[in-house]
Parts: C-alpha cells; structure tokens; sequence
C-alpha cells in the first residue's frame, strides 16, 4: 500500500466518523500534496522520518502565503493524527527530527518570517487563501521594477544569518561557500530572526556602497533545512 493511498483513507475515515473535521481534511491535504508531487508511489514500509521532515522543513516553508496562523495550528495536530491512524492500522511507526509540540513553535516562527519578508520586498501577494493583493504595494513594486538600477552588482541564492546587530543590520553568507554581505533590515523583521536561518533571496548592492539591499525573497528556512536545499 502506498502513503497516498494511507492518506486517502485516513481522509475517508474523518469523513465517515464522528469526529469529521473539515480542517483536518484541509490540513491532510497538504501532505497528499506533498506526496503526490514528490513520491507517489512510495510504499507504506519505505516511509521514514527523512520523507516527514522535508516536507515540513523545506516543503511547507514554500506555502508560507497559504498559510494563516489558525491553519498553522490546526496542522500539527491535525498530522499527529494521522500518525497516529498508520501506528494503530497499519502498525507504521514513524518519528521526526523532533516532536511535533516541540517543533510547532520553530515553525511558526520562520512562516511569520518568510511573511514579514514579503511585506519587506513590497510583495502585493499577501495571502493566497484566500487571496488579498495589497495595490499600494502592487503599484509600488511596479514603479520600482520601472526604475530599477542596473548598474549594481546582484547575487541570488541560500544565504545563512551569521550575525544580528542590534541597529538592525544582519550579517549574512552565501550558501555552500559564498560571500559575505551585509543587509539592513527593518526592525519588524528582527524579532522573528534567528541565527542559522537560511533566506533564499536575490539582492542587489549599488557602487561604493557598504551595504547590499535585498530586492526579493523566496523563501526562510530553519536551519534543519539545510540537508534539503539545492
């Protein structure tokens, strides 16, 4: 039996059973997605903790935009239950790279981050679920592409926070072994920001300029991530 097929009837099961709950199959989803975009036809038996924590260290960091905080906290538990459906029916025990309590709190964190990025960049995409477009960002982010500078040295890529300064400038290197920059960032962004943390982001440093300014980012990633990113 496959895990899609698992996930497949654990859904039926919610949906037959007292305890149908429209979030969970919601949440379930996610991980349906994950599967069938990734493994699809990967066995039950060949399911291992590696497959479980890429999809929340690097999968589900990518859907930071679908993602609302009531979401995010209906999702943990909502995928301890279904492994806990594979541990009673189908005897499949499987762990994380830390329990999912424990971890819920780092995840949170880096989805606030990765959100707090975009507003950064003047990204008008808000949320996809549902969508909300802010316009003043949309019509300003098209005036900023209109007259963008040219001239400048740009780098994109996995960047690794090495040092936070409290006047908000943050230290950073290119993934694997890259160059050092240095960013400013607003002092929103700050309390969500962690050292270890890898921002996917393209970003721009005009001539004779100390610091580079970060034009666009992706997404944030925990440091667990690591393993996972190419």
């Amino acid at each position: 039996m496959t895990v899609l097929q698992t996930i497949e009837d654990y859904i039926a099961y919610v949906n037959t059973s007292f305890i149908q709950n429209s979030q969970d199959i919601k949440c379930i989803s996610l991980l349906y997605e994950y599967f069938r975009q990734k493994e699809p036809t990967l066995e039950l038996e060949d399911l291992d903790q590696r497959t479980l924590d890429e999809f929340f260290l690097y999968w589900l960091p990518k859907k930071s935009k679908t993602l609302s905080d009531d979401k995010i906290y209906r999702l943990f538990p909502a995928i301890q239950r279904y492994l806990t459906y594979l541990k009673i029916k189908y005897k499949k025990e499987v762990s994380l790279f830390k329990p999912l309590d424990q971890f819920v709190e780092d995840f949170v964190r880096i989805i606030h981050l990765s959100q707090a990025f975009s507003r950064f960049v003047g990204n008008p995409v808000i949320s996809t679920d549902p969508l909300v477009i802010d316009l003043r960002c949309y019509k300003e982010n098209k005036i900023k592409k209109y007259t963008k500078d040219k001239s400048g040295i740009f780098e994109q890529g996995y960047f690794e926070v090495l040092d936070i300064a409290p006047d908000c400038s943050v230290t950073i290197k290119k993934k694997p072994a890259g160059r050092y920059a240095k960013v400013l960032l607003d002092e929103n962004l700050i309390p969500y920001l962690r050292k270890g943390d890898i921002l996917h982001l393209r970003m721009t440093r005009k001539l004779f300029f100390a610091y580079w300014e970060i034009e666009d980012i992706k997404t944030c990633y925990l440091k667990e991530a690591q393993e996972y990113l190419s």
